[in-house]
C-alpha cells in the first residue's frame, strides 16, 4: 500500500499495522539514540537556533499530545477544524527548566496510550478533520505521518550527540 501524504508529500509505502508497530516502537528507538548521554551534552544546542536533544525529546512530546488531540476531534466530532502549532516556538518557550526523564516518561505514556486508542478505532480512522494549511486529513492520514516521525528525531539526536563529541574531545 502506497500514498502520498497530504501533510508532507512524501510517499507512505506500508501499512496501518506497520505504522502502528512503528509508533510503538519509536520511544525505544529515541531512549537508544540518548543512551549515555550525560546533562550537559543532551542540554547543547548544535547551532543557534538548533534543538538540543533536551528540546527534541520535548518536541516529540508535544507532538504527540497534539496528534492525540487532533485525533480524538476527529473521532468524536463531525469533521471538526484542527489545531496547528509552531513546533519550534514551542520549543523554544516550553524546553527550559524541564527534567528530560519526565518529559521522556510522559511521552513514553502517552504514546502507548495513543496508539491503544489508534488500534481500536481502526474502523473510523477514515474519518476527517480541517486542518488550516493542509485542509481534510483522515485520522489515518495523521497516523501514516506520524508514523516514521521518532525514527527521524533519533536520527537528529544521533547528529546532535556526534557534534557534541566532536566539539568536546
Amino acid at each position: 500500500m502506497s500514498m502520498t501524504c497530504p501533510i508532507c508529500q512524501h510517499e507512505h509505502n506500508w501499512s496501518m499495522e506497520e505504522a502502528l508497530d512503528r509508533l510503538s516502537k519509536g520511544p525505544a528507538i529515541i531512549r537508544q539514540a540518548m543512551a549515555g548521554a550525560d546533562a550537559k551534552e543532551l542540554r547543547w544546542p548544535p547551532a543557534p537556533g538548533k534543538w538540543s536533544v533536551l528540546q527534541v525529546v520535548v518536541h516529540l512530546l508535544d507532538t504527540e499530545m497534539v496528534y492525540g488531540v487532533r485525533i480524538r476531534k476527529i473521532l468524536s466530532e463531525d469533521n471538526p477544524p484542527v489545531i496547528a502549532y509552531e513546533q519550534d516556538q514551542w520549543a523554544a518557550a516550553c524546553t527550559e527548566g524541564r527534567d528530560l526523564e519526565r518529559v521522556m516518561q510522559a511521552f513514553e505514556l502517552l504514546r502507548a496510550d495513543n496508539v491503544g486508542l489508534f488500534r481500536a478505532s481502526l474502523p473510523r480512522l477514515g474519518r476527517t478533520g480541517q486542518h488550516p494549511n493542509y485542509g481534510a486529513l483522515s485520522a489515518g492520514d495523521l497516523i501514516m505521518h506520524l508514523s516514521p516521525h521518532d525514527e527521524k528525531h533519533a536520527g537528529q539526536i544521533k547528529r546532535v550527540r556526534q557534534a557534541y563529541m566532536d566539539i568536546t574531545k
